[in-house]
């Protein structure tokens, strides 16, 4: 049992400056004393620091790690603010460690702390704090140890109650500041964490369009680099900030709110980039850069449908808050298409399955099947019409609201087929005044991991050429769920005859 505890608690304590796991608190803090020069114990003293000051100080270095402080580094003014009351790491055992054994707490705390949160309790925290002082006399009577437990109890109690409404004043019910605050907590953890595994990092480092792109506008392009600051939104493992570095920036601000930021951190020291880059974990919504203004911003922001999980919104975000004004997005420019297609083998694979299952019918699953887009990659000679551009963004100067949009669109059928549906495709451009660079994710280019975006007819529709497909697609957020889409389409299949053969009206969901 003693070895089943001591394999819980290892690890469990994170350096602040380092990100390395310790089994203690002590331990903890040795490291951000030793090897990075922060001793809290001094800093305390010497500035005079109370408990909630000490609390503050852990979580503005969470924010702002570094790997080496001195003292002109960690002045009153730079933590000593309400933003830095919210822990950054939930649980986090340094928030519950006592840094001011010596403290007097002479005061009385009213907070709400009932089941509804409508009950006021009054928590006397010097009653709370005695029985430190009783402790070091205390025999071992049993007793007395066991007032001392469910005093600590209390304590923890209490200790809880100020963590929520800390974070409950710092998260007013009231219209949101962030863009992001929005959204349910619970999406927002489950959307980091899916970026927190290594496996999301190995395919998209391994999409090689995707991936060299960026590096070959970087190399390609020092002039823009070299001597400029970079912030990279959405780091992942940094594969992005080691271009830049190499380009020749002079600084990189890497942000991810996914632990995969540690794993950042440990890649560009590996690679001897730690002076050149660093690494913040946390929203870009929510955290401080050291600098008031960035040259660059380089993002790999795109999702499935171009826009889906809204990754874009925190790089506009940034953008506002950080970009001076002569300065570059990578990329620069996106666009989306939409073409008809004929996927016949893909469109009896997920709709037309459900007519004969092990001699069954199952007609009545098509009405899921056909409300949702799907992900696929599409055979290049699936494409039976004519392209016709959705939508051009041009990353420096679209505004959120443009995110979401309506098109009216007309294809032309450019062989006999049979339209099963249509599918959106989008193209990525760096250009900035430099060599320009792009890739698609076409069907007919290398696939990529956002593959194609389909959306199927209820029933097929066989087609000649010439025959006209004319809509539109509206594109808006989900209420449950800023981060999924819902694509409404309308359209009408005319003839060469002008004789009206086909019809949609539905909307699909990608969430």
């Amino acid at each position: 049992m003693a070895e089943q505890a001591q394999e819980e608690t290892r690890d469990r304590v994170m350096c602040p400056c380092c990100a390395q796991g310790y089994a203690s608190v002590e331990a903890c803090l040795e490291c951000m004393k030793v090897s990075h020069g922060v001793d809290v114990v001094v800093l305390q003293r010497t500035l005079d620091l109370d408990q909630i000051e000490c609390i503050k100080l852990i979580n503005y270095l969470r924010k702002n790690p570094k790997d080496k402080y001195t003292a002109g580094d960690l002045a009153r003014e730079l933590f000593d603010r309400d933003e830095y009351m919210a822990p950054v790491l939930p649980e986090d055992p340094l928030m519950y460690h006592d840094y001011c054994p010596e403290e007097e707490w002479d005061c009385v705390v009213t907070m709400t702390a009932g089941e509804d949160d409508d009950e006021e309790e009054t928590i006397n925290v010097d009653e709370l704090m005695a029985p430190r002082v009783e402790a070091s006399s205390a025999q071992a009577d049993p007793e007395t140890v066991e007032s001392l437990k469910a005093q600590l109890e209390n304590l923890k109690m209490a200790f809880s109650a100020y963590q929520k409404s800390t974070n409950a004043l710092l998260s007013p019910d009231t219209e949101p500041t962030s863009i992001r605050d929005q959204q349910d907590a619970t999406d927002q953890h489950g959307y980091f964490d899916g970026y927190s595994h290594y496996g999301i990092h190995e395919i998209m480092l391994k999409d090689r369009p995707r991936t060299e792109a960026y590096r070959d506008y970087m190399y390609k392009n020092p002039k823009h680099f070299e001597g400029k600051i970079v912030l990279d939104v959405g780091c992942g493992t940094g594969i992005l900030s080691m271009f830049a570095a190499k380009a020749g920036a002079k600084h990189v601000y890497a942000i991810d709110n996914a632990e995969v930021a540690l794993s950042a951190r440990k890649i560009i020291a590996e690679n001897g980039l730690s002076d050149q880059i660093t690494v913040i974990k946390g929203r870009v919504e929510d955290i401080d850069l050291p600098c008031e203004s960035v040259d660059i911003i380089v993002s790999e922001w795109m999702g499935y449908f171009l826009l889906f999980e809204s990754m874009l919104d925190s790089v506009l975000f940034a953008r506002d808050k950080w970009l001076a004004k002569d300065g570059l997005m990578v990329p620069d420019q996106a666009g989306m298409y939409i073409v008809g297609i004929n996927e016949k083998g893909c469109y009896e694979q997920h709709v037309g399955f459900w007519d004969n299952v092990y001699d069954f019918k199952m007609s009545c699953m098509k009405e899921q099947v056909l409300q949702e887009a799907v992900v696929a990659i599409a055979d290049p000679d699936s494409v039976c019409t004519s392209q016709y551009v959705l939508q051009n963004i041009a990353i420096k100067d679209v505004a959120r609201v443009d995110l979401e949009f309506a098109s009216s669109f007309t294809l032309t059928v450019q062989k006999p087929s049979t339209l099963t549906g249509l599918l959106v495709y989008f193209d990525i451009v760096f250009e900035n005044d430099g060599e320009t660079i792009y890739f698609t994710t076409a069907p007919s280019a290398p696939p990529t991991h956002w593959q194609q975006t389909l959306m199927y007819l209820e029933k097929p529709v066989t087609v000649s050429v010439g025959t006209l497909i004319e809509g539109d697609l509206k594109c808006t957020r989900k209420q449950s769920n800023d981060r999924a889409l819902q694509i409404t389409l309308d359209y009408t299949i005319i003839d060469t005859n002008g004789t009206t053969v086909g019809s949609c009206n539905a909307v699909y969901a990608l969430a």
